[in-house]
C-alpha cells in the first residue's frame, strides 16, 4: 500500500497525511458496499494504512490485483 501512498502523492499533489486519509476514506466506502463477512478481508488489503512512514505490511496474495 505504501506505492499507493506514493501514487497519490505524486499523481494528486496529496501530502502523506492526505493520501492516507483518502485510502481510509476508499476503504471505509468498500466495506459499505460488501457484505458484512468480508469485512475482515477487506482490512487486510487496506492493512498498513495507519503509519504512512512505515511501509506497508504483507497481506495475501489475493490484494494482487491492487496493484495493476
Amino acid at each position: 500500500m505504501q506505492d499507493l501512498i506514493q501514487q497519490l502523492q505524486e499523481k494528486a499533489g496529496l501530502s502523506a497525511e492526505q493520501a492516507t486519509q483518502a485510502i481510509t476514506v476508499m476503504r471505509d466506502y468498500v466495506k459499505s458496499k460488501v457484505p458484512p463477512f468480508i469485512g475482515d478481508t477487506v482490512d487486510k488489503w487496506f492493512a498498513g494504512m495507519d503509519s504512512p512512514q512505515q511501509p506497508a505490511k504483507d497481506v495475501a496474495a489475493s490484494d494482487d490485483f491492487l496493484d495493476g
